[in-house]
């Protein structure tokens, strides 16, 4: 009956540690699938950890030994399932079973000093003491990995440069043996040891568990770093931005005086030609001087947002002058999100759509804006010949300068981010598709009662 007692106990122990460990890295890191596939690969690899640790432990006393499988296991399953870099999730694959040894190896060596017995009594002895340690343990480890949950930023869109990666991995690597090696020393050489050995070689453990602490603790500051570096970076692009519509916007007004200053020379030319009866000379002269002059001047009202509108006519004048053309369709009014936050996301994809069109053939963009449901989807589109996700998945820059110009995305997804949002680049029908879906607050006014349907230079 006891020995049933303990195979239950040790298994719940197992189950227990298996599901802390794999939902403290999948609520760090993310899930990259939603709904019931995500959950059911979670549950597959809560069941594969828990067999390989009850396996082991039913194999042999130390559970450590084993700590190189589970690491492998939990990696596995980050890649497969979770977002994140491929060093990311190394990192919190090792840390994690690192900090299992380390939580097990403390209490149960401070236990033995406190009750008098060794180690290896209370891994393999039956017993009130063992009970108690081992309940112990997995109480610290559930409040430390809430802990870490809580103050690890859940953000993979910046990655951490390798050099980083190398100084944040050699630590905890290097620890995982070296605790491997004391805690063996501890269980082989323990009845030989004075009880100040014993406190030392508690320290030591303590020591490394402190020193990977501090890794931890350097890694979140990273993160902060890179987070604030980010979004330095993307005011200043939106300020390099505005700084743009500034002088684009003083040219417009330059091009509109000057048409003021011309427009009653033409009109009066076009007068003479009707009165002299020549009709269809009028005509032309008119359709050149509006085809030449005033299709040069976009100043179309699309909606009731000034930002939105200033967009699409600078960039409809690019469109335009690089034969481009580009269809519009704002089908609902606009929430009143920021004005940076629109100029980011729509100025970026229309960006991105301009120099993706192929130069030949059909070169064509569809801006869409519309709400869908409880969230306002920015839909950009253009035409392609050849599949640019198939040779470039990741969307690495092909410009000089990649640390600049690849912050567009970047940008586009802090944004997203910002309002609990999605965004989503596919290709279909011969088309390369950006989608981006804002959640809309409950609070949140709208603009432009004034809707325009479709439009197309």
């Amino acid at each position: 009956m006891v020995d049933l007692f303990w195979m239950i106990f040790e298994l719940v122990v197992n189950l227990f540690q298996s599901a802390i460990v794999l939902q403290t890295i999948r609520a760090i890191l993310k899930d990259k699938r939603t709904g019931k596939k995500a959950n059911l690969a979670y549950i597959l690899f809560v069941a594969i950890l828990f067999l390989e640790l009850s396996f082991v432990n039913f194999i042999v006393p130390f559970e450590g030994i084993g700590i190189i499988i589970s690491i492998l296991i939990i990696y596995i399953y980050s890649l497969i399932n979770l977002k994140g870099t491929f060093m990311q999730k190394m990192f919190w694959s090792i840390f994690v079973m690192l900090l299992i040894m380390g939580i097990t190896t403390v209490v149960l060596s401070i236990e033995g000093c406190i009750i008098g017995k060794g180690y290896l009594n209370l891994v393999i002895q039956k017993d009130l003491y063992r009970f108690v340690g081992v309940v112990i343990i997995q109480i610290v480890l559930f409040y430390l990995t809430r802990f870490m949950i809580k103050r690890t930023k859940k953000d993979s869109t910046y990655s951490l440069k390798w050099n980083e990666w190398f100084v944040l991995l050699i630590i905890p690597v290097i620890s995982i043996f070296t605790m491997s090696f004391v805690s063996l020393i501890i269980i082989n050489i323990e009845d030989q040891l004075s009880p100040m050995q014993h406190i030392f070689s508690i320290l030591s453990i303590l020591g490394i568990l402190m020193t990977n602490s501090l890794v931890y603790v350097l890694y979140v500051n990273m993160q902060k770093d890179h987070a604030k570096q980010l979004e330095y970076s993307i005011l200043q692009q939106a300020f390099k931005s505005q700084e743009k519509s500034v002088e684009e916007t003083k040219i417009l007004y330059q091009s509109v005086r000057s048409i003021r200053h011309d427009l009653k020379q033409h009109f009066q030319v076009a007068l003479t030609m009707l009165h002299s009866g020549k009709i269809n000379e009028a005509v032309d002269y008119m359709e050149k001087y509006n085809d030449t002059v005033l299709d040069g001047i976009s100043n179309k009202v699309f909606c009731d947002n000034d930002v939105v509108n200033y967009i699409i006519n600078s960039k409809s004048k690019i469109c335009s002058d690089r034969h481009i053309k580009i269809y519009i369709y704002i089908a609902n009014e606009i929430p009143e999100f920021s004005d940076l936050d629109l100029c980011v996301l729509l100025g970026n994809a229309l960006d991105n759509a301009i120099e993706g069109v192929s130069g030949e053939g059909n070169n064509e963009i569809y801006l869409e804006l519309r709400n869908v449901d409880n969230f306002f989807m920015i839909s950009v589109k253009n035409t392609i010949i050849n599949s640019v996700l198939e040779d470039n998945p990741n969307l690495i820059s092909t410009k000089n300068e990649k640390e600049v110009h690849g912050l567009g995305i970047l940008s586009m997804k802090e944004v997203v981010q910002k309002y609990n949002g999605s965004i989503e680049f596919y290709e279909s029908d011969n088309k390369f598709c950006c989608d981006m879906l804002l959640d809309i607050p409950d609070n949140m006014q709208f603009k432009s009662k004034n809707v325009h349907n479709r439009t197309n230079y």
